[in-house]
């Protein structure tokens, strides 16, 4: 039951913040009103939040500054991981290119060392296979949730199946979890909790407007009728 109580309270703000970034990446590529920098700006800040939080609970660091030199570094970390996977799913470069062939491989790296980085050593081989899997699956899943879908209900399913799969992965490959009154008593739980429903309602506010495809072409300009009459010259 305790080590329910920690997972769920690693796994779900992770899920949603991931699932809630894909989403607002995905509306930065359809709407055409919209400052599509600003927008995936703060979908890779809700990705890297939603990476940071299960693997600083993972991890077990010195107080002082030691800590604060830790978690600086796997906020950078997770916000290079996120990057990194967004620009190999995007890229308008095809899948054989060396740029986006190096993007995937650099994603799976990060992914390596983000689950690294927190877990104890290995003493046995399972748990050096759980640790691979899961940052093949946290790789390969943020690929995919960042992969731009014409079908709004296969995307719709697809991030939530990829948002639970990498949350998943951060929750489990790592080394052993952490006692659940660490985690539900965490001082950054309420700010990442908020950071979620933050990014709840940006999506809600942009989904409620009309919005207008980028691919969608320009309606022609009705003509202006002329001031004067072309045959008299009057108006």
């Amino acid at each position: 039951m305790q080590n329910l109580l920690t997972a769920l309270g690693s796994f779900a703000p992770s899920a949603a913040l991931l699932w809630l970034a894909a989403a607002l990446h995905a509306q930065a590529h359809t709407d055409a009103t919209l400052s599509r920098r600003g927008l995936r700006g703060m979908a890779m800040g809700l990705a890297a939040a939603g990476l940071w939080w299960p693997l600083q609970l993972a991890a077990t660091a010195a107080g002082g500054t030691a800590a604060l030199l830790w978690q600086a570094t796997m906020l950078t970390l997770s916000l290079l991981l996120a990057t990194v996977a967004a620009y190999a799913a995007t890229s308008d470069q095809p899948w054989r290119s060396g740029r986006r062939v190096g993007a995937a491989a650099g994603a799976v790296l990060a992914s390596v060392l983000a689950i690294a980085a927190v877990s104890t050593a290995p003493d046995n081989s399972a748990a050096l296979v759980r640790a691979s899997l899961g940052a093949v699956v946290l790789a390969g899943g943020l690929v995919t949730l960042a992969l731009p879908c014409s079908n709004d209900v296969l995307a719709a399913r697809l991030r939530a199946a990829m948002a639970l799969a990498v949350a998943g992965a951060l929750v489990f490959a790592p080394g052993p979890l952490r006692d659940p009154q660490g985690t539900w008593t965490h001082p950054a739980l309420w700010p990442t909790l908020a950071l979620a429903l933050f990014g709840a309602g940006l999506l809600g506010l942009l989904r409620q407007r009309p919005a207008v495809t980028r691919s969608s072409a320009r309606l022609p300009a009705h003509p202006v009728e002329p001031l004067e009459d072309v045959l008299t010259r009057l108006p």
